[in-house]
């Protein structure tokens, strides 16, 4: 389901593509009065992290070279700018 979307992470513009599942906002109780379901949090999982070469005639894939908490700030990210963008 590649979603891409586009931010700026140490003042570096990069192009992050991502895996994205919507989260639910769950129901609290079905018409019935049945207890409903509990909400669920929106997912991303990063599977590439493009940024320009200097002349911008390529690009380069720089995932495997970030840390843990930078994969995770992108990510968090992503869900921003997918959740506002509709996941589009």
């Amino acid at each position: 389901m590649g979603q891409i979307t586009t931010t700026t992470y140490i003042e570096v513009c990069v192009e992050v593509e991502a895996d994205y599942m919507p989260g639910d906002p769950g129901c609290r109780t079905l018409s019935n009065g049945d207890p409903g379901w509990p909400p669920e949090a929106a997912e991303v999982e990063v599977t590439s992290v493009k940024v320009k070469t200097p002349n911008e005639v390529a690009t380069i894939d720089i995932l495997s070279a970030l840390t843990p908490e930078q994969i995770e700030y992108l990510e968090e990210q992503a869900v921003e700018s997918l959740d506002e963008d509709g996941g589009y």
